[in-house]
């Protein structure tokens, strides 16, 4: 893995992802990171705010933490923006609160206007919990500025990561 964070946005103070953001405290604060050969991935332990039942995390955080690596992927390898157009996800087993886990993404496909990837999420001995597969459509630039709320200097960081905009 690389020593400089591949992420440029993730530092920005405007930056409130709920997967990433590293001040978020309502988030997930998820640290993602290229791995050598291609893909990405995370550590993370999910802790009682986030469970359905006691002590099991709830479905739709584990997809969220999947969706969020499976994104930033794309953003780190490719250098765009991409938005989740759908995610599937198959549990394999329950994801438990506090407990060290590990989600790996990878890319499986790119067409114009988009990406497909994959990520699962592995238990400390290495079992897959969580199986997730995702289609993503690459964010246009007016797109973004009808959507994101951000200023000027803002909106120019965001910029250098959108198709469309001269680089």
């Amino acid at each position: 893995m690389s020593g400089a964070h591949p992420m440029p946005l993730r530092n920005a103070s405007w930056f409130r992802c709920f997967g990433c953001a590293p001040d978020n405290p309502r988030g997930l604060r998820l640290d993602p990171r290229r791995v050598d050969g291609g893909g990405a991935e995370c550590h993370v332990r999910f802790d009682e705010d986030f469970c359905s039942y006691p002590g099991i995390v709830h479905g739709g955080i584990i997809g969220a933490a999947a969706d969020d690596l499976m994104a930033n992927l794309i953003l780190m390898e490719c250098r765009v923006l991409a938005l989740s157009t759908s995610l599937r996800t198959r549990f394999v087993r329950p994801v438990l609160v506090d407990k060290p886990y590990r989600i790996v993404a990878r890319l499986t496909g790119s067409w114009a206007g988009g990406y497909a990837a994959e990520a699962d999420v592995c238990d400390e001995t290495g079992d897959a919990c969580a199986l997730v597969a995702g289609t993503f459509a690459t964010a246009r630039p007016e797109q973004m500025r009808a959507l994101v709320t951000v200023d000027p200097q803002e909106q120019e960081q965001l910029s250098a990561y959108l198709v469309g905009v001269d680089r």
